[in-house]
């Protein structure tokens, strides 16, 4: 993504000077030698360099979550103790999968991915919402719940009914790696949805049920799906489950029927992404679901309407 913002500034300032005749080259040299000021802010040692960055950034074009977040992680690994937590490295694994995120999320200049979408939909797989998905704002408002120093006082879910007793855990060296690895491992098969490889049959599977239902919810689950096919065996269950939500999808979508809720596949990406249910119990949930009886006049009354 800013890799793409360089480039358009490159090839704006290359059509501009294109035009100019060489006088006014040497007039916008000069200018560019002895007028172009730089503001040098220098962080006094009582200032915390993080929050400064945040101020400042935030007066201009706002922030994204997903900077700010990185910005937070930083901040609070930070304030870790350096005798117990080998700040510097962890410091350098954020930056790490934030720089591969970003080269991801932009690696198609033709489409762009939204990374706030991307962020929202991640998680969706690690904490329940009111509904069936976070959306972008209140993703914003879990993600940094789940990342200040208090923590604790935050419920862990934010389902509409949810046991209150169970609270989110103190920030700590695990919390913030386990997140961190899990994101920049989500970025690859979030963009392998967006971008299916049309030459595996995983790939053609995923663009064919984007045909039918193209929702955030759906690319959740078949993103979890891809990212839990990483052995043979695994594969080829991820294949046969893909397959059949196709099938599922298609059979929901005919007039007269209705076998189930589609939002709900992202209630399953998350019960799959916590180990509550298996691609085994998903497989057997989609073949009860392509067995269920059609009541053939509803059908009829479907077509005719």
């Amino acid at each position: 993504i800013y890799t793409a913002n360089l480039e358009f500034a490159s090839k704006f300032f290359s059509d501009k000077f294109s035009a100019l005749k060489t006088k006014e080259l040497k007039e916008f040299q000069e200018k560019l030698l002895t007028s172009l000021v730089f503001d040098t802010k220098f962080i006094q040692d009582n200032l915390d360099v993080q929050a400064v960055f945040e101020t400042m950034n935030n007066r201009g074009k706002p922030l994204t979550t997903l900077e700010k977040l990185k910005n937070r992680l930083l901040y609070m690994t930070s304030k870790f103790d350096a005798t117990m937590v080998d700040v510097q490295r962890l410091s350098g694994e954020i930056n790490n999968a934030w720089g591969l995120i970003y080269e991801t999320l932009g690696k198609n200049q033709n489409c762009l991915l939204n990374e706030d979408e991307f962020l929202s939909a991640y998680l969706t797989l690690l904490r329940e919402p009111a509904d069936y998905i976070f959306s972008e704002s209140v993703a914003e408002v879990k993600v940094f719940q789940m990342f200040c120093n208090h923590a604790t006082k935050y419920d862990f879910s934010m389902a509409r009914q949810h046991d209150d007793s169970i609270k989110e855990s103190e920030v700590d060296e695990d919390k913030i790696k386990t997140f961190v690895s899990g994101i920049a491992n989500f970025v690859k098969h979030w963009y392998s949805v967006s971008f299916p490889d049309l030459n595996t049959t995983s790939g053609r599977y995923v663009q064919k049920i984007q045909y039918l239902n193209g929702s955030k919810e759906m690319r959740i689950f078949l993103a979890q799906l891809l990212m839990m096919a990483n052995t043979n065996t695994l594969s080829a269950l991820v294949d046969e489950c893909l397959e059949m939500t196709e099938k599922v999808l298609f059979k929901n979508a005919l007039p007269g029927v209705s076998l189930l809720d589609e939002r709900r596949f992202a209630t399953r990406a998350r019960d799959l992404h916590n180990g509550e249910l298996t691609l085994d119990d998903i497989k057997k949930e989609l073949d009860t679901l392509l067995r269920e009886f059609i009541d053939i006049k509803s059908l009829i009354n479907g077509f005719r309407n």
